[in-house]
């Protein structure tokens, strides 16, 4: 095979360039040239493979050990290698733990391996796309990569395609600097605030950490953005900066309210830094999960055609844990596809999926723009309820495939990914279990010796510490506890739905809750059956009511089923306008304001400053005639109005 040009230009430098890492300081002075003069991400990869080529002219097969001895730096793509006839792993500077393993990347690609190796015999070499998990997310995601064949190895590198998007973001951010100098600012940043779902920068001042530019919401210029990064993030604040300082960029991951759904979730952001700014973008996990999903059904059907990637969207979706694909067919709306509930395949999507905007609007945007995203009440077929479900939408071959995770899932996974950064930081708990008894609504985690199933660590009580927290799974559990375990290893996460007494009721209730398995424990965190289906009911009535602009035009979902109904109330006077259980209501004050846990002040500032808040109180049921103890929760509408729904003791099980 005649060796490529830019592979002989390499040659000189490649032992240089594997025994010492370059560093990338010099990136505060001259920024790497690509996309609009800044970081072309395949180059880059393709470039690493070439020097580990030349490192193999030079070295033989010693130069293996070379390789995988090496240690990219912080936002550096890893080198492997493999056996082409085999697809062992001989080299692999990232994840050497999987020397000796059989390489999925040329098996589970977009095309066959017949295709593969034909495509690499016939040039330098080839991309190949093949879903991989990410270590630094711990999710599956599409892995693009590049791959030489030379002296019957597959010499190859590659990127996270969202990981490399967020680059982009970050590139185009410093293009208009380099162009416009400070005055890029107003560029990036619009007059309003942008509840946009497409990725967008954000620029802080290197020094000080306040943003200097927001690509969605303006309101943030000029507020230190550090307190999230400090507080919340997978590593100590003073290791990113020294990342920063030597290396000119890192990846960190934190805490941060997606404000598409209104919830906290891990945020994987690129962070890099020149000319005394740091240049930034990310994308949320969850949102990630369901995305990169949709991306290997969709790979799948064009690589293999429509069965294989109906096939694939089942499978995958096993696997992904309740997050599920459908597809619609375009002429007819009808689904085709359901891999959470193939009963629904033949009917009518939108009559089972009332959505935050109407589905003339929702199919306008995936004309236009080829995917979008969309919130929607539809019945999680894991606990029977209805709850918001955020779903991707995207077109292909007349088909429009979504894919989509319930929020309240969500919410356990995020706590359980940002438990999990801190373990893998700190190597230990003790930011995970407080020094005294915490009382909150917020979900929180805890952690379990896989063995014994002992209790390591709680996010709320350190008695529990030490005890075993299997009983009620074992008990009580909606399958053997042994199926849970075994489930959760194979998929790398299991959820499991059980009793359990929720303090805030002292009722016994079911709680569902996401088991991941890491060095010998368990990271686990749950939420609350019933307190999610009237949460959903809450985010239901508002969308029905910024559709109608008419409070009596709202129903209650399931009410004939679950007796749960929602009422509304007016902020200033604090009387109902409209109530779905008991007309004769409106007009009277809300107890919910007026006779809570806590002083109705209180209540309202929590309501101004948060997604939402749970107020306690006692009032007549009026299903039963009888006075009782209610949780409802409360969120306030920019329109004045607070929306509420909840839940008395005799809902809840037991």
């Amino acid at each position: 095979m005649a060796i490529p040009t830019s592979m002989m230009l390499a040659i000189m430098l490649a032992l240089a360039a594997f025994a010492f890492p370059t560093s990338l300081a010099q990136e505060e002075a001259v920024p790497p040239q690509g996309r609009f003069g800044i970081g072309d991400i395949e180059s880059r990869v393709q470039a690493g493979v070439d020097k580990a080529v030349s490192l193999y002219m030079l070295e033989g097969r010693g130069a293996f050990d070379t390789i995988t001895g090496t240690t990219p730096d912080p936002g550096e793509h890893s080198v492997f290698v493999l056996n082409s006839t085999t697809g062992e792993v001989v080299a692999d500077s990232g994840y050497p733990h999987l020397l000796g393993t059989t390489s999925s990347s040329i098996f589970t690609a977009d095309r066959s391996y017949d295709e593969i190796i034909s495509d690499l015999q016939d040039g330098e070499g080839t991309w190949v796309t093949n879903p991989f998990t990410n270590p630094a997310t711990h999710t599956k995601q599409l892995e693009r990569i590049w791959m030489s064949l030379h002296d019957g190895f597959i010499f190859a590198s590659g990127y996270f395609i969202p990981d490399s998007q967020v680059h982009t973001v970050v590139d185009d951010a410093l293009g208009w600097y380099l162009d416009y100098g400070p005055a890029a600012f107003e560029r990036i940043t619009p007059e309003k605030s942008t509840y946009t779902d497409a990725l967008y920068p954000f620029v802080l001042n290197a020094t000080t950490w306040q943003t200097v530019a927001h690509g969605a919401f303006p309101h943030f210029v000029d507020k230190c953005c550090s307190d999230a990064i400090r507080n919340t993030s997978d590593k100590p604040f003073e290791e990113i900066s020294a990342d920063l300082l030597e290396h000119g960029h890192t990846w960190v991951e934190y805490i941060f309210t997606n404000p598409a759904t209104l919830t906290d979730q891990v945020k994987r952001v690129w962070l890099y830094q020149y000319d005394g700014y740091i240049f930034g973008s990310g994308y949320y996990l969850p949102d990630s999960r369901a995305q990169s999903l949709m991306d290997e059904v969709i790979a799948t059907y064009k690589s293999s055609g429509r069965d294989s990637a109906f096939a694939k969207a089942i499978t995958a979706s096993e696997d992904a844990n309740s997050i599920f694909v459908a597809a619609i067919d375009d002429a007819t709306q009808r689904i085709v596809l359901d891999s959470g509930d193939p009963d629904r395949v033949g009917d009518y999507w939108f009559a089972h999926a009332p959505t935050d905007r109407s589905p003339a609007a929702i199919l306008v945007e995936v004309l236009r723009d080829g995917s979008t995203w969309a919130n929607n009440l539809v019945e999680n077929p894991e606990t029977d309820t209805e709850q918001v479900r955020r779903t991707w939408i995207y077109a292909h071959d007349g088909l429009t495939f979504n894919s989509g995770y319930f929020i309240p899932d969500s919410e356990a996974q995020s706590v359980v990914d940002h438990t999990v950064l801190i373990y893998e930081t700190d190597g230990n708990f003790d930011r995970i279990t407080p020094s005294e008894p915490v009382v909150t609504d917020v979900t929180y985690p805890f952690v379990l010796n896989a063995t014994d199933y002992s209790t390591v660590a709680h996010g709320v009580d350190p008695d529990f510490v030490g005890e075993c927290c299997s009983d009620a799974i074992r008990n009580t559990g909606d399958r053997l506890f042994e199926d849970v375990i075994s489930e959760m290893y194979e998929n790398r996460g299991a959820w499991v739905t059980y009793e359990f007494r929720n303090p805030d009721t002292d009722t016994v209730q079911l709680k569902r809750t996401w088991l991941f398995p890491l060095d010998g424990y368990i990271f686990a965190s749950g939420y609350y059956v019933l307190d999610a289906h009237v949460q959903a009911i809450v985010a239901h009535n508002i969308v029905a009511y910024e559709n109608s602009g008419d409070v009596n035009e709202l129903r209650t979902p399931r009410l004939e089923e679950s007796h749960l109904y929602y009422f509304i109330i007016d902020r200033e006077s604090m009387e109902v306008v409209a109530h779905g259980g008991d007309p004769d209501k409106v007009g009277s004050d809300s107890l919910s304001l007026t006779n809570a846990d806590r002083p109705t002040a209180d209540i309202l500032a929590e309501l101004e400053n948060e997604r939402g808040t749970w107020s306690e109180y006692t009032t007549t049921n009026p299903r039963t005639g009888i006075e009782e103890h209610k949780r409802s929760w409360l969120t306030l509408h920019d329109d004045g109005y607070i929306f509420g729904a909840g839940y008395y003791d005799s809902d809840a099980l037991g």
